[in-house]
């Protein structure tokens, strides 16, 4: 299958694959990994994995990162995270078996990464506040927007320069309405966390406490209500 002389079909068949989507989905995080740890997810050897990791690496959708004589992977575009944070959106679920399954996809729905950006109810709660506000307005960053970002240290026309989109919609799995994607969410994800408004945890899972809250709805002149919309 073609579309506008795309493989839609090869990517398809990659993805396709149960052990290559597990690693993907733990790559999700943003962070590099080594081929143990993403064996150990997909729950085969690491022969095995290093053929799946091969294939990745090929078709351009990971990277290899070398720290001496360790070998670390990572996802290698934020276009590949779009893709599977959409196909999410549309997968259907897994059943839950156990206590601990359930709390995880609890936080996860509540607050994670997806890929560099903030994403599951905080992540759109927090693309509502900024159109609310009049900080971006149809995939475009305004004035206001610009200036109150420069007070978190963000600067937007550096960022607009860059080949990234600096801003764009991204379909939030869990949710099934969308988050902020792109250069300006991640810059504001790492101003989050640098000022302890937000924690990322193991995995993908962010941990957002009441004070945290409060400091958030204040930047964005909910009055720390911003989340229980």
């Amino acid at each position: 299958m073609q579309i506008a002389n795309v493989d839609v079909a090869a990517a398809a068949r990659l993805l396709a694959e149960e052990s290559r989507s597990a690693m993907l989905t733990l790559l999700l995080d943003g962070r590099a990994h080594p081929a143990g740890v993403l064996a150990q997810v997909a729950g085969i050897g690491r022969p095995a994995a290093s053929a799946h990791l091969k294939q990745l690496v090929e078709a351009g959708y990971l990277e290899v990162v070398a720290q001496g004589r360790h070998r670390y992977y990572r996802i290698s575009r934020p276009e590949v995270a779009t893709a599977l944070e959409s196909l999410a959106a549309i997968a259907p679920p897994r059943p839950v078996r156990s206590l601990r399954q359930s709390s995880t996809a609890r936080r996860l729905a509540a607050a994670r990464t997806c890929y560099d950006h903030l994403a599951g109810r905080a992540g759109v709660l927090l693309r509502d506040a900024l159109v609310d506000h009049g900080q971006v307005a149809e995939g475009v960053v305004t004035a206001l927007g610009a200036k109150d970002f420069g007070e978190l240290g963000i600067d937007v026309p550096t960022l607009a320069r860059a080949r990234r989109p600096l801003v764009k919609d991204c379909l939030d799995w869990t949710e099934r309405r969308p988050h902020l994607a792109g250069a300006l969410p991640a810059a504001l994800l790492l101003a989050f966390t640098g000022r302890d408004w937000m924690t990322r945890q193991a995995g993908r899972q962010v941990e957002i406490d009441p004070a945290g809250w409060r400091q958030l709805g204040d930047w964005l002149g909910c009055s720390g209500g911003c989340h229980s919309r």
